[in-house]
């Protein structure tokens, strides 16, 4: 194997089958394996995203739904809301409660009561929660008409967030990676060490970014079908153990320490 004839797909399969392939990557620069990580940390890092983007496009369609079949003809307009049909309306759902009541039965003071609640009146909406109430005056949208229609044509786009789900989803995980590279090549140091080695934290911190290779693959798996917990130790152990093996096949090729003989003493001048 010559290093320039290695690409990215070869390299990635070397790094998880090969441990004398770690010899080559050793003697390549730092950049090389930062850039490496880069491109395995976006193709997997995307996959690993496939799951939670559908998931939250579907609990959009889903709410969308049940908004459409389940919530009360309304018209918010001139800072006012109309809501159609019997008031009060509770919805409880787990710790949470909805008050929805526009005839004055309840006001802002009612929910005190509770310790998380959102109350909808006729013009403000109060949010309690986690000791902290946050007030919305529906005067401050006088300007708007919005209607039931309005709103359930409007939550579809909410899966356009899915874009910023990606993007910051995808930098999270290159950074994490970044992280956990650095943290193994100071755990590598110890290793190269061992022994007498001449290797130093450049060379360690260089192939941690292909020890990772497998664990990285093997998480987003697991991710995927939805085996999350549980894990995290075990896959990052296994980096650990290709990089002791990457390491252990570069010391191998070091040359063997050279130690002089010790010369022989000169015999001290004769006094005359």
């Amino acid at each position: 194997m010559e290093t320039e004839k290695i690409g990215f797909w070869g390299t990635l399969g070397y790094s998880m089958t090969k441990a004398d392939a770690y010899r080559i990557f050793q003697r390549r620069s730092v950049g090389k394996a930062v850039v490496y990580l880069l491109l395995l940390s976006l193709i997997f890092g995307s996959l690993s995203l496939i799951r939670p983007m559908v998931e939250f496009s579907q609990a959009i369609d889903e709410f969308t739904r049940w908004f459409a079949l389940e919530a009360p003809e309304f018209v918010l307009e001139n800072g006012e809301l109309t809501v159609e049909g019997e008031q009060p309306v509770f919805v409880q759902e787990e710790d949470m409660i909805l008050i929805i009541d526009t005839t004055g039965q309840y006001d802002e003071s009612s929910v005190e009561q509770f310790d998380e609640v959102i109350f909808i009146g006729r013009d403000k909406l109060v949010n309690k929660e986690n000791g902290r109430t946050q007030i919305i005056n529906f005067q401050d949208f006088a300007d708007w008409r919005i209607t039931k229609d309005n709103v359930v044509s409007w939550l579809p786009l909410f899966k356009w967030c899915n874009i910023l789900l990606y993007l910051f989803g995808l930098l999270f995980f290159i950074a994490k990676k970044y992280f956990l590279a650095f943290i193994l090549g100071l755990i590598g140091l110890v290793f190269a060490k061992t022994g007498g080695g001449k290797l130093g934290f450049a060379d360690s911190y260089k192939l941690s970014h292909y020890a990772l290779t497998l664990p990285i693959i093997v998480k987003v798996a697991l991710e995927m079908t939805g085996l999350k917990s549980g894990w995290f130790l075990l896959i990052y152990l296994l980096a650990l153990i290709y990089l002791w093996q990457g390491l252990k096949a570069v010391k191998r090729e070091e040359p063997p320490v050279q130690i002089d003989p010790p010369q022989p003493l000169s015999e001290p001048d004769q006094q005359i």
